[in-house]
């Protein structure tokens, strides 16, 4: 019988061991879950925020490449200097408007967790009409 009762506690003692095991791998996996779902996160932020960029950059080339056509065309005599002038300041507004207009929204709306998410009030509940009747 005292044989039996070693075996048991011996046997009860490595599965104690083997749950530990599992028990700390099975820890360190959802651990690994957080992380991985957090390098998610930063990628997609880092992601979108290398697109909102190139579109900002991509609409100033794009003005650059008007303005040395408008240029162009002015040299050759095909439009005024006063024409393109006034072209190259509605395109530097429009310009000017999209940086600040993504500045702002970058500031007070944008998620600062999920770039590509935008940020609403929070509502106490739904409003409820009152009846006077």
């Amino acid at each position: 019988m005292y044989y039996y009762g070693a075996r048991d506690a011996d046997l009860s003692g490595a599965q104690s061991v083997a749950l530990d095991a599992i028990g700390s791998a099975a820890n360190q996996l959802r651990m690994d879950e957080q992380y991985a779902k957090r390098q998610n996160d930063i990628n997609q932020w880092t992601a979108s925020n290398k697109l909102d960029t190139l579109f900002v950059y991509q609409q100033l080339l794009i003005i650059l490449c008007a303005t040395v056509i408008l240029v162009y065309l002015m040299k050759r005599g095909l439009l005024s200097s006063t024409a393109m002038y006034m072209i190259i300041a509605i395109l530097v507004l429009i310009f000017a408007f999209t940086v600040i207009n993504r500045a702002q929204y970058t500031q007070s709306l944008r998620d600062k967790k999920f770039w590509n998410k935008r940020t609403f009030e929070k509502q106490d509940g739904i409003p409820v009409a009152i009846c006077n009747s």
